[in-house]
């Protein structure tokens, strides 16, 4: 008994369809990746700048001059100040 003859574009397309939903799931689950090391890279970057102002407010509470803590954490004498304001004596 001969073969019915196949739909070869059907099949094709029926391919693509999977190879496409494939690809989505792919494309969703590098999403869900990528936010949530987007939120801990944020989160690091939080800390990493608590870190620093904590430093700046040590050393300027030790009486180290603005200036040189401006230069030693790459911020502005002012930035220094907003961070750790001086105390009046």
């Amino acid at each position: 008994m001969p073969r019915p003859p196949r739909n070869h574009l059907h099949d094709a397309m029926a391919s693509l369809a999977k190879a496409q939903e494939q690809q989505q799931k792919t494309i969703d689950q590098h999403s869900k990746i990528l936010q949530s090391q987007g939120q801990d890279i944020a989160n690091l970057e939080a800390q990493v700048k608590d870190m620093r102002n904590n430093a700046i407010r040590a050393e300027v509470n030790s009486g180290v001059p603005t200036k040189v803590v401006a230069e030693r954490y790459n911020v502005s004498p002012s930035r220094v100040s907003q961070i750790a304001p001086r105390r009046p004596n």
